[in-house]
């Protein structure tokens, strides 16, 4: 793959280095946001360092019997529009936490230069990847280059990316795949105003992978179909139904779905792919610039264990609390099923706040190899040459079938 890779970058500059952009024009803008977002997990999940699966994070659990967790973060888009034909922008994220987990830090989630050629566009940095209507991916960390086409009717892009984000360079971990490959993009039609119908394609296609010689391939080779439509009136949406079905059939998938055994080897048992849809219906909405504006929602969201191992999936329609994910800090689409109802009000110019609340339980409970399960092997050690990892099972002490919990934020926009 680093052939593809090397020679879409190169181009992609060459692009970029070609296009000559007024010095007039040559300045920065900045807009974003503040949120302050405090969460409540009825039965907190073990997170992926907990168990042995992931690298150890620079956060908490600061207390592995508290249920909640406070994030304060700020949104910093950063945008340098030259002269139409090619732009900077970068993604910066600084955000705090308290409680189950703490620390603080400041990330770059995006950063890249984009060239624009007739409808198509080329461009190379790092991406906050989003694919589909969000179940597939909308993780940040994704570096490489990104080629995207639009018209009227007809949106086009493709990711050809590596994962950059924490756990860099533990290649022997069972679910860290923090250095690999990834092959992912979609395409969006509008045959009508108002409705979008969305395909969308996500794959890990690492080809050196010492991990897979033990735990049996890639955890992602997943295709989604979504369709959203929204009714607008007075320049404003009155009512937007949208819904999306997706299928793993990744190889590692299918074992985490399946394995009922403590341990993790290339030959252990696979069960069937490993599935995810949602289903939601949101009325009005909040208007940052009309105070008393509203609007509402109610979500119907299952995912089978093993779909989305990574936590790829996009926080905007997998929203979870913190600790159910690893490494994407927001969006889930795994071993969860239930309704999250949901509403939001203008309380002042630009200030938004927002309140959730998700009755959600667990899909499989008997897969040893997935984080949601109560059945969890944790990992004491992994040999990297083809003999099963050291182990120690996870009793239902720690994970729970009911996975409810409650979120509220308060939202300025700057």
């Amino acid at each position: 793959m680093k052939k593809p890779l090397t020679l879409l970058i190169g181009v992609t500059v060459t692009a970029i280095a070609l296009a000559q952009a007024p010095p007039e024009t040559n300045k920065l803008n900045f807009s974003g946001f503040l949120q302050y977002r405090t969460e409540w997990t009825q039965n907190p999940r073990v997170t992926a360092p907990e168990a042995g699966l992931a690298y150890d994070s620079d956060l908490g659990p600061a207390d592995k019997d508290s249920k909640n967790e406070s994030r304060t973060l700020l949104w910093l888009n950063v945008d340098n529009q030259f002269d139409g034909h090619t732009r900077f922008h970068a993604l910066i994220n600084s955000e705090a936490l308290g409680g189950r987990s703490t620390g603080d830090w400041v990330k770059v989630w995006e950063a890249y230069a984009e060239a624009k050629l007739g409808p198509g566009s080329l461009a190379v940095g790092r991406f906050l990847s989003d694919v589909g209507l969000g179940t597939l991916g909308g993780a940040p960390f994704m570096d490489g280059a990104h080629a995207a086409l639009a018209t009227d009717k007809v949106k086009a892009q493709v990711y050809l990316t590596k994962f950059g984000g924490p756990g860099q360079g533990l290649d022997y971990n069972v679910a860290d795949k923090s250095t690999y490959t990834f092959l992912m993009g979609d395409v969006k039609v509008t045959p009508v105003q108002g409705l979008t119908l969305s395909a969308a394609y996500f794959s890990d296609i690492t080809t050196k992978d010492p991990a897979a010689n033990v735990v049996g391939g890639s955890l992602y080779q997943s295709w989604a179909l979504g369709a959203e439509y929204c009714h607008m009136a007075n320049g404003a949406p009155q009512f937007t139904l949208s819904g999306e079905y997706a299928d793993n059939s990744a190889a590692m998938a299918r074992k985490i779905n399946g394995t009922a055994v403590p341990y993790a080897t290339a030959d252990c048992t696979e069960g069937s792919d490993p599935k995810a849809y949602f289903v939601k219906a949101q009325v009005l909405g909040a208007n940052p610039g009309l105070p008393g504006t509203a609007g509402g929602y109610i979500q119907y969201r299952k995912a089978d264990a093993g779909f989305d191992a990574m936590a790829m999936a996009s926080p905007r329609t997998w929203n979870a609390p913190y600790n159910w994910t690893c490494p994407a800090e927001g969006g889930i689409a795994d071993n969860q099923k239930g309704v999250e109802v949901g509403a939001e009000i203008t309380v002042l110019p630009r200030c938004i706040l927002k309140v959730a609340y998700g009755a959600m339980k667990l899909v499989n409970t008997t897969s040893t190899l997935d984080l949601g399960s109560p059945a969890l092997a944790v990992v004491s050690s992994v040999v990297p040459t083809g003999g099963a990892p050291i182990v120690n099972t996870v009793t239902g002490a720690q994970n729970k079938t009911s996975q409810n919990y409650g979120m509220a934020s308060v939202l300025y926009i700057f």
